[in-house]
């Protein structure tokens, strides 16, 4: 047991845990929608999944009032998928897996049975307790890991940007969609 004396040392002006600028490779475990992943990270010698929210994005929501908006929802998360699993360097077998509509649990098998690495910049926590990130995957033409996921769902009309104040409502979401 560590010395509870040395909490004398601390108090409410203790800053709150962080990982702000930790910059790490993670592995890709769930694509949960289309601005939210799961991430295996190295943290302090050991490895913790982290519930991870793209930075600077928002995507309309899976479980929107409005068909047309669920719709966005689902073609972004399957966007996602299908950038992740054409970077990946699959046999031509596995390209062949159907990205279209893939359940929840066709995706955790898909990312458990195959070990797709991304490159993380960690940001802070938003106020569901996410960790904000800037989330890359791998380019076989470049060889490096520079493709952004924000600004590829950004550049492909699969999102609009955001920056934690208020969302867009459902109907201006269906106006940038015009």
């Amino acid at each position: 047991m560590s010395d509870i004396n040395a909490f004398k040392n601390y108090g409410i002006k203790t800053p709150r845990f962080t990982l702000n600028n930790i910059n790490t490779y993670g592995r890709l475990v769930d694509i949960i929608d289309g601005d939210s992943l799961s991430i295996i990270l190295p943290i302090y010698n050991d490895y913790f999944k982290f519930n991870v929210r793209l930075n600077g994005i928002d995507t309309s929501e899976l479980h929107s009032h409005k068909e047309e908006l669920r719709h966005f929802a689902e073609n972004a998360k399957n966007e996602l998928v299908k950038l992740i699993i054409k970077t990946d360097n699959l046999t031509k077998m596995d390209s062949l897996i159907k990205t279209d509509n893939l359940t929840k649990h066709e995706v955790q098998e898909i990312l458990d049975n195959k070990l797709i690495v991304v490159w993380v910049e960690c940001l802070e926590f938003d106020k569901y307790g996410r960790l904000l990130a800037n989330v890359y995957c791998f380019n076989e033409d470049t060889n490096e890991y520079d493709i952004s996921l924000s600004e590829y769902l950004l550049n492909n009309k699969f999102a609009y940007m955001y920056n934690g104040g208020k969302k867009l409502s459902e109907s201006e979401q269906l106006l940038l969609k015009k």
